[in-house]
């Protein structure tokens, strides 16, 4: 069904994403993540990221969240009453992206000036399954547009630890089993369960913020 929305919108979609609101520094940093460190070999080693988010953008106007297209007649009704939404979500998905990978560029800064090695491990672990090559197609949106508030709690845990490690020892030691146990039961599943569309998954963002 995507492909077929894809080939259907491709001159709209064309639009979009030579008018994507990221600019260059984002596409390039993109390019470069890292791959997921457990998951996810048929995304490559090579991604666009206007390619990627016109992907979610996609699904998230017209499949997400909705019944599955079964007819022609569905899948035409349903292009034709979303196809507003199209250009109003794609400003508003560049803009975070771009946010996402200038944030994800800050907290790599300052992780690079950390002394603490725990901390650096901790948020290494966590940015390496949240932030990867490929994963605004893995990703709902809905919990892609909730990356930038992320980011911004980590710069916000970097300060606060440096005022008060023993705190943040405390709060990173009371998240660690239950992050523990959740990624051993999605090492266990694969397949089955994916980790992005778990909610429990995002409750361990949630923790930290």
């Amino acid at each position: 069904v995507a492909r077929l929305l894809a080939l259907s919108l491709a001159k709209d979609l064309k639009y979009i994403r030579k008018n994507l609101r990221v600019d260059a520094s984002a596409e390039l940093a993109y390019g470069r993540l890292p791959v997921h460190p457990l998951f996810y070999s048929d995304l490559g080693k090579e991604r666009a990221l206007r390619d990627d988010v016109v992907a979610r953008l996609l699904a998230a106007v017209y499949l997400e969240d909705q019944p599955e297209i079964r007819d022609a007649t569905t899948f035409a009704q349903r292009m034709e009453t979303h196809r507003k939404e199209l250009i109003l979500r794609s400003d508003e998905m560049g803009v975070v992206a771009q946010k996402i990978m200038q944030g994800y560029a800050e907290v790599h800064r300052s992780l690079d000036n950390l002394a603490d090695g725990k901390i650096k491990d901790d948020l290494r672990f966590q940015l390496s399954r949240m932030i990867y090559l490929g994963f605004w197609i893995k990703t709902p949106w809905a919990q892609i547009r909730e990356f930038p508030r992320y980011l911004t709690a980590i710069q916000h845990r970097l300060q606060k630890a440096v005022q008060d490690p023993a705190r943040d020892a405390r709060q990173r030691l009371e998240l660690e089993p239950f992050q523990k146990a959740f990624w051993v039961m999605i090492e266990k599943y694969h397949g089955r369960r994916v980790p992005e569309r778990h909610p429990f998954r995002w409750k361990l963002e949630e923790f930290r913020v």
